[in-house]
């Protein structure tokens, strides 16, 4: 999926599967809204403006995917709670959890941040 709007968007979907693609270049490589038990496995997410983006999207795993050079890897805003697990981040280059920033929004002006974590980031790309 290249040079799109929305490579993949999913408005109030169950279960979803996003495994194995390619994202490069797009406005949004992934954009859930109102989804939730979503999968996204081994994908590469490069040099996209926002790699994952999830409006009250609820209970995603997202596992093993490389995120490289995107000018924003992940927002998630009224999505919790999402799994993050053993993805490569290229702007992470410590073997600690990595910390992903979220947004509780309430009433469109009143905006509660708080994080989520990939506990085990990769420190080299997935093949």
């Amino acid at each position: 999926f290249s040079y799109n709007g929305r490579a993949i968007y999913l408005e109030k979907t169950v279960e979803n599967m996003i495994e194995k693609n390619m994202f490069m270049g797009n406005s949004f490589a992934i954009h859930l809204y109102s989804s939730k038990n979503s999968r996204i496995f081994r994908n590469n997410i490069i040099k996209n403006e926002n790699g994952v983006y999830f409006e009250e999207a609820f209970i995603n795993i997202i596992v093993n995917n490389n995120f490289i050079g995107n000018e924003r890897d992940t927002f998630l805003e009224n999505s919790l709670p999402d799994i993050f697990m053993r993805n490569y981040w290229s702007k992470w280059i410590l073997p600690a959890p990595k910390p992903i920033l979220c947004h509780i929004i309430i009433m469109w002006y009143i905006h509660i941040p708080y994080f989520t974590l990939d506990l085990m980031p990769r420190l080299i790309p997935v093949c």
